[in-house]
């Protein structure tokens, strides 16, 4: 059980994490698999999105069911959905696809001036030009549709 609550243990010297990290991984992909799985066999839209909240809830510190939920969300039109399930794991899950992620979400359900916040703090936290560029473009999409003001 701790293994499915827990995110992996620190790094124990030898450059590994130990033999649960192990474990840890073969659980969390063997999630992710099944969802792709029922994705593949053209499961239908409640039972696709089941399986990846059960996945997400058995692995709430692998970035790969977060992502999973979220983008089963999406597709299934509850983009407001996607944006908060993944807001929820940035928490637990601190990584910057994670991220990225986040703002694609926020951008798809009309959350322009915040998507754009939270690539501009991306983009000091990484110092990538590139990530302040789409940065910049929303936040010029959020001023053109009056979502906030030209400075």
């Amino acid at each position: 059980r701790r293994a499915q609550m827990e995110p992996p243990p620190p790094d124990n010297g030898r450059g590994d994490r130990g033999a649960g990290t192990v474990a840890v991984a073969s659980a969390t992909s063997l999630a992710a698999a099944a969802v792709s799985a029922a994705r593949r066999s053209g499961a239908d839209g409640t039972m696709l999105r089941q399986s990846a909240a059960a996945a997400y809830q058995q692995h709430p510190y692998d970035l790969r069911c977060a992502l999973e939920l979220a983008a089963v969300m999406s597709q299934q039109g509850d983009t407001k959905g996607a944006y908060e399930a993944l807001k929820d794991a940035l928490p637990r899950i601190p990584d910057p696809r994670l991220v990225v992620a986040l703002a694609a979400a926020a951008r798809d359900a009309g959350y322009i001036a915040e998507a754009a916040e939270i690539l501009e703090r991306l983009a000091r936290t990484l110092n990538n030009d590139s990530v302040q560029r789409v940065a910049d473009q929303l936040k010029k999409e959020a001023q053109d549709k009056g979502m906030i003001e030209r400075q």
